[in-house]
């Protein structure tokens, strides 16, 4: 028989964390056949995905966020503090932009919702793989308008209406701070922290203290965090 002279396509390896089996299995057989990807094992939780990383080796981690035991933005910092090259796309339910950015903030270079279609997940593993950054479209949209929003000078206006001690609280709930720890790094009740972000909401026109949170962490990343020169956007 003649020799076959066709290039070997050598897939890439994919490791899925997420604490429910049937999700898991249902990634498997979306990417099952695919000449590109393969999944070369999963797990249910941090430790798990950490011993399985070290075991398997993959080519990429697909991870949800809430996770029993270390939760997926823990668990994106210790799978970087190995393997700072190993890309990660977080998979999961949250829609809210705080934990995108987070994620992003943390090292994943990808995020996309659960409900996306086959191709979606297939798409995100393609660009991540070829060193850039993908979101959904729903993530994009979200975070392009409120860092408008946040860049807006009324929004500056606002931020400006806050006492002292109420921006030093915004800034460090911005941080990823929650209230205890806030009021642990403050020596603060944990009811004054409250009592502060109450007025927060106010003068913010928020409608909750998480709109608040949202508010906080959109403005110090986009508006504050290593800005050169006013108005002007920074990595």
């Amino acid at each position: 028989m003649a020799e076959s002279h066709l290039t070997q396509i050598h897939p890439h390896t994919v490791l899925v964390v997420d604490d429910h089996p049937l999700f898991r299995k249902g990634v498997q057989s979306i990417l099952q056949g695919s000449p590109e990807f393969t999944v070369c094992g999963d797990a249910g939780d941090g430790k798990e995905a950490l011993a399985r990383m070290r075991e398997d080796d993959p080519s990429v981690i697909i991870l949800d966020i809430s996770l029993p035991g270390y939760n997926g933005l823990e668990l994106i910092k210790m799978i970087r503090a190995e393997r700072p090259e190993l890309p990660i796309i977080i998979l999961t339910v949250h829609s809210e932009v705080v934990y995108a950015i987070r994620a992003l903030k943390a090292g994943a270079r990808g995020y996309i919702l659960k409900g996306e279609s086959g191709q979606e997940i297939v798409q995100a593993l393609r660009r991540v793989m070829q060193g850039e950054l993908y979101l959904s479209a729903k993530i994009q949209h979200q975070i392009l308008h409120q860092a408008a929003e946040a860049l807006d000078s009324s929004q500056e206006q606002l931020v400006e209406r806050l006492t002292r001690r109420e921006r030093e609280i915004f800034d460090l709930i911005g941080a990823g701070n929650t209230p205890s720890q806030i009021a642990k790094q403050l020596g603060l009740s944990i009811k004054t922290v409250d009592t502060h972000r109450l007025h927060m909401k106010e003068k913010l026109f928020c409608e909750t203290t998480a709109d608040v949170a949202k508010f906080a962490t959109i403005w110090r990343m986009y508006a504050e965090e290593g800005r050169p020169s006013e108005d002007v956007l920074s990595d």
